[in-house]
């Protein structure tokens, strides 16, 4: 009898332990639970912090892309307001996407240039212009987890992206022309000189390069004359420079940048015959012909040359700034003594293009008779060849075309510069 009331006695104990244990094992296993769901939520709101940084940071990029130019120059409170334009412009994006920067559930710190992240060395990107970042931070409520406190958890996110423009090639000439002999020809102490850049060569002709009669190339170190076939030179011409031969040949660079489209362009009408005047961008139907010494204005735009040429003579002196010149079948010639001083426009597909004579153009380009031509950006033709003669002097920036002719004392200077040359968008997230 005793036995079995100590028995009884026993199972009850161990009854009351096991459900004890119970009890404190069932609050362990329910917090870990707790805690397990609660980082599920906040591993998914870690990477939506993720995707609205980097939406955040690309549309701040954009918008200093489309500005990107103007911001290298500009100052004070002009340069402030494009800064201003890209915060607005990703701090919107995140606010869309459910980020209301409103300091208690969310914040979004945008820095232009970045100012923090894990590169602050030359190969980073701190305080490097072109670039943004995007610092975002969601306060996510304790949800299962609230049984081992109050409070919220912090979830954040960082990117950066570029917004810069880039220029299609890093070369200062490029002869297309896959097989030419005389690709680039050099005579009658004619020139070519090339700084900052190289000059590339396709044809794979033993004489794709031919400098004779004291012509000569040149190109500054550490740039180099790359021909894809040979060279010759003869009575005093001459390389200056270091010269490869046999190399690779290159695809035209900028053979993505559509013909410009005269679908929007204003149409112009016929121009003054002489005098000084200026002129605006549009289309022009059977083109241009400056004369009779008229001293002439291009205004910044886009000129399309419908049919005809851009023809430029006698003692003309023009400018502008800003400009694009198109031809979709006829000829650019300089001559006569004329002086012209161009510069490209800066923003838009056409960045950095200062005159581009259409594909399958093949019409001649003509710049000789003592004319003093200094450009910046880029001439591209890349059908057709360009003759300098006649102890023309051109100063440019980047020279495109199907084969290059520089005679009878033609001074011809490249200088390359990737904020003059064609240059295209340069949009990425880079952290």
């Amino acid at each position: 009898m005793f036995g079995r009331v100590g028995r009884s006695a026993e199972r009850r104990a161990r009854r009351g332990t096991v459900a004890a244990v119970t009890a404190v094992s069932m609050v362990l296993i329910i917090g870990t639970m707790a805690v397990a769901l609660d980082g599920g939520i906040l591993m998914g709101e870690r990477r939506r912090a993720q995707s609205v940084a980097d939406s955040a940071a690309f549309s701040a990029a954009c918008s200093i892309s489309k500005n990107y130019s103007a911001m290298q120059t500009a100052t004070g409170a002009t340069l402030q307001s494009y800064i201003t334009a890209a915060e607005s412009a990703a701090v919107q994006i995140a606010n869309d996407n459910g980020y209301a920067n409103d300091g208690a559930t969310s914040t979004v710190a945008v820095n232009i240039p970045p100012l923090s992240g894990h590169f602050t060395s030359a190969n980073g990107y701190s305080n490097t212009s072109g670039y943004a970042e995007v610092l975002v931070a969601y306060n996510q409520p304790r949800l299962f987890s609230a049984i081992w406190g109050a409070g919220t958890m912090t979830v954040t996110a960082r990117a950066v992206a570029r917004g810069s423009l880039a220029p299609y090639s890093n070369t200062g000439v490029i002869v297309l022309d896959p097989s030419a002999s005389n690709a680039l020809y050099l005579a009658g102490s004619a020139r070519v000189v090339v700084s900052n850049a190289g000059i590339q060569v396709d044809s794979s002709s033993a004489s794709a390069v031919n400098a004779n009669n004291t012509g000569y190339a040149q190109t500054t170190s550490p740039s180099s004359l790359s021909i894809v076939g040979g060279y010759a030179t003869s009575s005093s011409g001459y390389i200056k420079g270091t010269v490869y031969t046999g190399g690779s040949s290159v695809a035209d660079p900028l053979a993505s940048l559509p013909a410009v489209p005269a679908a929007g362009l204003a149409s112009q009408g016929s121009i003054p015959g002489y005098g000084s005047f200026s002129i605006n961008p549009g289309v022009y139907n059977g083109g241009i012909n400056f004369g009779g010494g008229a001293r002439v204005t291009m205004n910044s735009g886009i000129y399309y040359m419908k049919g005809g040429p851009f023809n430029v003579g006698n003692g003309v002196s023009l400018a502008g700034d800003g400009v694009t010149i198109f031809l979709d079948t006829g000829a650019l010639t300089f001559q006569g003594g004329t002086r012209i001083s161009l510069t490209p426009g800066v923003a838009g597909a056409y960045a950095g293009v200062l005159i581009y004579q259409a594909r399958g153009n093949t019409s001649a380009m003509n710049i000789n008779n003592g004319s003093d031509t200094t450009m910046t950006g880029t001439l591209y033709a890349p059908s057709a060849q360009i003759n300098f003669a006649g102890g023309a002097k051109y100063t440019s920036s980047q020279i495109i075309c199907n084969t290059l002719n520089i005679s009878n004392g033609a001074d011809v200077e490249v200088l390359w510069n990737a904020g003059n040359v064609a240059r295209r968008k340069n949009l990425t997230i880079v952290e």
